[in-house]
């Protein structure tokens, strides 16, 4: 079964300088360090039903298996990339998550 590796961002303390970098200097970095991943997406959030969410954008990297992505996060590159995502996540720590696609 397929699993991707969830990361969420929290709401930045300035969105315009969060956005810049993560388009300009994140993502590209992860396309190149994300070794053996089967598809990137990135999604900004636009609230949620109770309102406003705490977060404000949603990457999902897909990978064939488990091991393909802890093979890839035991790459240096790809260390360099999950430490990029913490330090330009300005509104407070990002939230990695792993998930298995069921059915």
């Amino acid at each position: 079964m397929s699993v991707k590796l969830l990361v969420l961002y929290p709401t930045p303390a300035d969105p315009e300088q969060f956005d810049r970098r993560y388009e300009r200097e994140h993502l590209p970095m992860g396309k190149a360090a994300l070794v053996g991943a089967t598809g990137l997406a990135s999604h900004r959030i636009l609230g949620s039903p109770a309102g406003k969410s705490p977060f404000a954008r949603l990457t999902e990297v897909s990978f064939p298996t488990l091991k393909a992505l802890q093979d890839c996060a035991a790459l240096p590159a790809a260390q360099k990339t999950m430490a990029n995502a913490v330090e330009i996540s300005t509104g407070g720590a990002p939230h990695f998550i792993i998930v298995e696609q069921e059915g």
